[in-house]
């Protein structure tokens, strides 16, 4: 189980990778609104938690369950 998890260098929440809702969308509408795009930082959720960033709402951050 992988405890990585991305955000940007201005971003106040964390997302697990495949997180496409909350991240992407922002992202994109964002990008369409000619806003300045950050670059993407992968780090574990115990350093997001300490920079401090919150959970997205819509993956809450936590991994992907194993199948």
């Amino acid at each position: 189980m992988s405890d990585i998890v991305i955000t940007t260098a201005k971003g106040r929440t964390y997302h697990r990778p495949d997180c496409g809702p909350g991240f992407l969308a922002t992202r994109a509408k964002n990008e369409r609104l000619g806003r300045k795009i950050h670059p993407v930082l992968e780090m574990t959720r115990a350093e997001a938690v300490a920079l401090p960033r919150k959970a997205c709402r819509h993956c809450g951050g936590e991994p992907t369950p194993a199948l």
